[in-house]
């Protein structure tokens, strides 16, 4: 399915993209599998594989703070 053929997709896939944006502009770092990623690449990766679904791992520093956001496939 394309995203763009079911709207109630189309807006999660924006909502999800807006959201990944914001981290990144934030300067978080985001990665698929450990793979450096753009906030695109994972909304795409997210909305065209569904049928994975996709855990978020918080990587903190050493005080705690999260400097990254990894996308992990559950198969």
């Amino acid at each position: 399915m394309k995203i763009d053929e079911n709207p109630s997709e189309k807006t999660l896939f924006v909502f999800l993209l807006n959201e990944l944006q914001g981290y990144k502009e934030n300067g978080l770092r985001l990665a698929l599998e450990g793979v450096p990623s753009t906030p695109e690449e994972l909304a795409a990766e997210c909305f065209l594989f569904e049928e994975k679904g996709y855990m978020r791992d918080y990587v903190t520093n050493e005080k705690g703070i999260v400097e990254e956001i990894n996308f992990k496939r559950m198969y």
